[in-house]
């Protein structure tokens, strides 16, 4: 009896996985053959800009962050550059201090003590004064016309929300690299797919803009942010809450390293998995709704169903798999040629698929003790000059 419940289980699982992702990437391949809605249609505008990087002992990259962003083909005065620093221990506000002499664009917002990520963007969003608010991360660096890229779809009054692309600049270095590299094609496809559709869901938030109107209610109508979810994951949810959409605009490019390790990759796929499925919780009573087009009839839903079930079914398929091959090999052989069929297929893709389904789980467990997602974990391999 115990073995027949384990072959329900490894059957049941195959087929809702399966059949799951087959149906899904069939719908975005279709909507990402459709002609391009916004992307590259427009001219270039310069609107006024707030620009918010929060901060916390950068003083390793800051220097090149600065840099970077006074080689921005943008003009300075439609920019203003405002650094939240969460009470560094290093030299990261000195070093701010300084360029706010040179550069009056460039402000400075220092804490009393370290309250996260998303208290930071609070802080930056209150001496803010732009139309157009863009937040980003001191390891980020934009190509010079990112930031021309990233704004120009706003001409278009039915756009709320801009996220960007992601270049890796050590995409060969390590077999972690390589992982997140593959990922990473993926997760563009999926967003232009999505962009295509209606709005994609996840937004970077080391390149993203929004209107300020809708910055505002973000923060105003979910006192939550300040210990859970994540300001970023939250912007496509707000932007089609309030009537607009959001764009992934691949030409608003950016560059940054990612870890070389796959333990702390890992760690930091179990921090995106956790705050993304916090923030999609704040927008719970949008999923399902027609109301709100297919972002929220099909995006949303697609995306729970993502993070939170089927993980959870991959796991108790694996381990039903693993108990059934190891006492009965030959009746399941079959899984296991499908199985070394998708490893040499695309054997990146598949395995960073594997270690995403076994953070997701990690992540669900984490948001269900409500452990706390606001303090982020610096990891030294991500923290270099561009060479």
């Amino acid at each position: 009896m115990p073995l027949l419940f384990l072959e329900w289980i490894l059957f049941a699982s195959s087929f809702v996985v399966v059949s799951f992702y087959a149906f899904f990437f069939s719908i975005l391949y279709y909507y990402s053959r459709k002609s391009k809605n916004v992307e590259g249609s427009l001219d270039f505008f310069y609107p006024n800009v707030s620009m918010i990087v929060p901060v916390f002992n950068e003083g390793k990259i800051i220097h090149a962050k600065i840099k970077n962003l006074l080689e921005l083909n943008y003009p300075k005065s439609k920019l203003e550059v405002i650094f939240v620093d969460g009470n560094s221990t290093d030299s990261t506000s000195d070093i701010i201090s300084g360029y706010t002499i040179r550069h009056p664009f460039i402000s400075l917002v220092r804490q009393e003590s370290r309250k996260g990520y998303n208290a930071a963007v609070f802080d930056g969003f209150r001496k803010s004064t732009a139309e157009i608010i863009v937040i980003t991360q001191a390891d980020a660096l934009y190509e010079p016309d990112a930031l021309k890229y990233l704004v120009r779809d706003f001409r278009d009054p039915e756009i709320g929300v801009v996220t960007g692309k992601q270049v890796i600049m050590n995409k060969n270095e390590a077999f972690a690299t390589e992982l997140e590299s593959s990922y990473r094609r993926f997760y563009d496809f999926v967003r232009t797919a999505e962009t295509r559709m209606d709005s994609p869901f996840d937004v970077k938030g080391e390149i993203c803009a929004i209107r300020r109107e809708i910055c505002g209610h973000l923060l105003s109508d979910n006192p939550k942010l300040l210990t859970r979810a994540c300001v970023d994951c939250c912007l496509s949810c707000q932007a089609r809450l309030e009537g607009y959409k959001a764009v992934f605009e691949p030409e608003a490019r950016y560059y940054e390293y990612v870890t070389s390790t796959v333990k702390d990759r890992m760690k930091q796929q179990v921090r995106r998995g956790t705050i993304l499925i916090e923030s999609l919780l704040l927008y719970k009573k949008m999923l399902f709704n027609k109301k709100y087009g297919l972002f929220g009839s099909f995006v949303l839903p697609a995306h729970l169903f993502m993070l939170v079930i089927l993980p959870w079914l991959f796991i108790l398929g694996s381990i039903s798999f693993l108990i059934l091959f190891v006492t009965y090999p030959t009746n399941f052989l079959i899984f296991l040629v499908i199985i070394l069929l998708a490893l040499l297929a695309k054997p990146k893709l598949f395995l960073s698929f594997v270690q995403s389904q076994f953070a997701l789980v990690a992540a669900t467990l984490r948001v269900a003790v409500a452990r706390d997602s606001q303090i982020i974990e610096q990891l030294p391999s991500t923290r270099r000059q561009k060479p």
